[in-house]
């Protein structure tokens, strides 16, 4: 693909259906394609299913891929917004509730899992909390750990930043918050992809939840909490499935050390590090990303 490719070029020619399932209090978006075992493909903290636009083709040639927006992302439901029920802190309790509701909303079969940043985090934690629902699991740049010391430091720095930034976003503002996944920074942000999360954050309510989510998960992992002392850890270690951990030399927040920890924890862990990535080696790696999940996967 060249460097001016659209989003549907990856899409062409494929069976691709955008559909909307009720999974608890929520209605979530979904983009479906394959047939075959479920892989769930989950974003990270800000994000929506587009995240994976260069994986779902390849992947969905062997599995049923499902790519969700996460409650109060993408086109999913908002709480507090159109008759759906608040919550009064987004925490990662929360995520893990809403994976297990479209987890049922899409099969009764045990699935496997591709998460994401903060939806890694709560990959692991639902699958160390459902052993025999989780076939395979994969971290892609996030574990229920603390950061690391530089890491940790970094995003105490952006939580101090007021908060009213995450209100109004301008398409320069998505540009810069967009770049911070990127190897390169914002200069090499597609346009498109910034079209599109400028267009999600303009829905009613969705800047004000989304700054809450964020600055929620990013202050559980940046110091210690009960998720990192003690239920992150725990969760690793009841994770019965293999895991492949994915990662970069500079992934904002946890460095490779702290995937390196976590290993520790696991009964079948596996990482492998992407050097020309920053935070998204799904996009900024896909056919090797693409490559590896399939041969994991089907090991």
């Amino acid at each position: 693909m060249s460097a001016n490719s659209t989003i549907w070029t990856y899409f062409a020619g494929l069976e691709l259906r955008q559909s909307y399932k009720k999974a608890g209090d929520f209605v979530v978006r979904c983009l479906e394609a394959g047939e075959g075992p479920t892989l769930l493909l989950l974003h990270g903290g800000g994000g929506h299913a587009e995240a994976y636009t260069k994986n779902i083709a390849a992947l969905s040639e062997r599995f049923h891929v499902v790519a969700v927006d996460l409650v109060g992302h993408g086109y999913s439901s908002i709480p507090g917004q159109a008759g759906v029920p608040d919550v009064a802190e987004p925490n990662f309790d929360l995520l893990v509730k809403f994976i297990d509701a479209v987890h049922t909303a899409v099969t009764d079969e045990p699935v496997y899992i591709c998460g994401l940043s903060f939806s890694a985090v709560a990959g692991a934690l639902y699958a160390g909390q459902n052993p025999g629902r989780v076939k395979k699991l994969i971290l892609n740049t996030g574990v229920p750990l603390e950061c690391d010391e530089v890491g940790g430091a970094a995003w105490r720095r952006v939580l101090q930043m007021p908060s009213e930034t995450a209100k109004g976003w301008s398409r320069e503002q998505v540009r810069q918050r967009l770049g911070v996944l990127f190897k390169g920074g914002a200069d090499n942000v597609p346009e498109e992809l910034i079209d599109i999360r400028h267009a999600i954050f303009k829905r009613p309510g969705m800047s004000e939840f989304n700054n809450r989510f964020v600055r929620r998960m990013m202050r559980t992992v940046a110091e210690p909490s009960p998720l990192t002392e003690r239920e992150g850890p725990e969760a690793l270690q009841n994770i019965a499935c293999e895991t492949l951990l994915v990662w970069t030399p500079t992934n904002p927040g946890q460095y490779p050390s702290v995937a390196e920890k976590a290993l520790t924890f696991l009964k079948k862990g596996r990482l492998v590090v992407f050097e020309d990535s920053h935070h998204w080696p799904q996009w900024e790696e896909a056919e090797k990303f693409n490559q590896l999940v399939l041969e994991f996967l089907g090991e």
